[in-house]
């Protein structure tokens, strides 16, 4: 016995060495001039996720590559390799950029409550003299703390900006705060029935806004009404995009009395299953969160959970991850 573990120790430190020296290679890939080359090593950086800590600084260089595709997956490598990653993180967030400070507070956010150690920095960030770096600082901190007070003030006071964008983020971030949520209501009411320009902006905002809504619904059964006369001037745009089914979830969780908005819902399930798997952390936990507040115990539920669970346990995403064993949990003691 003690000969076998001794063998798997030398097999241990030869197989981490093995990583590291991968690691390293792909550190040097990071700083060549293909750009092809240096998407291969971010991508496989972010596919080692934990293992790959050591490259953290030269993935921060690399935000700042000069393609789009580049900065942006260095940001996913850096997510995936998670709390091992915040130390650093947290550091560079006394940058002078406040677009590399933008993209660092994002990351730090769809980390989780894993980067709780970058609070102290995130807080001063919620202090700058820049608008954005703070909306950016507290939409942060409505993904690590949703208790934490500065950044509830900081994202109340966002509510009364000018400009529409700014405001509609910051009462999607104030929806996921534990306290005045509902201050967030009218501007969330606002967003959901504007026309815009752009129909991808529409689209988004449009799904963001609802399902904002779906996150404040203890507060907002007083719109009840108000949100089924929304949902009923939606047209083909509406359905197309999926916005049909959100904002029946939002309306069937305000107004548990509505039973057309339940009706629209259950005949949604494999619809929501597309939310739960999309790597944009809201769709996903909203997708979880609906499927998981239905009877599972209807076999057609039942089935688009155990599909999604299947496809899901091992996301490159973990929070993907949490959301799915969660569901599994439900789903067992439903057997």
């Amino acid at each position: 016995m003690i000969l076998g573990l001794m063998t798997l120790g030398v097999s241990l430190q030869i197989w981490t060495s093995a990583v590291d020296c991968y690691v390293a290679h792909l550190m040097i890939e990071l700083k060549g001039e293909r750009s092809k080359e240096r998407l291969h090593a971010v991508d496989q950086l972010a596919d080692l996720g934990a293992l790959a800590k050591k490259a953290v600084p030269s993935l921060l260089m690399t935000l700042d590559d000069p393609t789009a595709a580049g900065a942006d997956r260095a940001c996913l490598a850096l997510e995936m390799i998670g709390a091992d990653a915040v130390p650093e993180l947290s550091k560079a967030l006394d940058s002078k950029n406040d677009v590399r400070k933008s993209k660092i507070l994002t990351i730090l956010g769809n980390i989780g409550s894993d980067a709780r150690a970058a609070a102290p920095m995130i807080r001063k960030a919620l202090e700058s003299e820049d608008v954005i770096t703070r909306l950016d600082a507290a939409k942060c901190m409505s993904r690590i703390d949703p208790t934490d007070k500065d950044a509830t003030r900081v994202l109340v006071q966002m509510l009364k900006q000018k400009e529409r964008t700014r405001r509609f983020r910051a009462a999607c971030a104030l929806s996921r705060m534990k306290h005045d949520g509902e201050q967030a209501i009218p501007v969330l009411l606002e967003a959901i029935q504007t026309e815009y320009e752009n129909n991808i902006d529409r689209e988004y905002q449009l799904h963001e806004g609802w399902i904002a809504l779906y996150r404040v619904a203890g507060n907002a059964s007083k719109f009840a009404k108000d949100l089924e006369s929304i949902y009923s001037s939606y047209g083909d745009k509406e359905e197309q995009g999926g916005i049909l089914l959100v904002s029946s979830c939002a309306i069937s969780k305000i107004d548990g009395a509505n039973k057309q908005a339940m009706d629209r819902v259950k005949a949604g399930y494999a619809e929501l299953a597309k939310y739960a798997r999309s790597n944009d952390e809201s769709w996903a936990r909203f997708g979880f969160e609906v499927l998981q507040s239905m009877d599972l115990k209807n076999p057609e539920a039942a089935a688009v959970a155990r599909d999604l669970i299947h496809d899901t346990l091992q996301s490159r995403h973990s929070l993907v991850r949490t959301l799915s064993r969660s569901l599994q949990r439900k789903l067992s003691g439903n057997d």
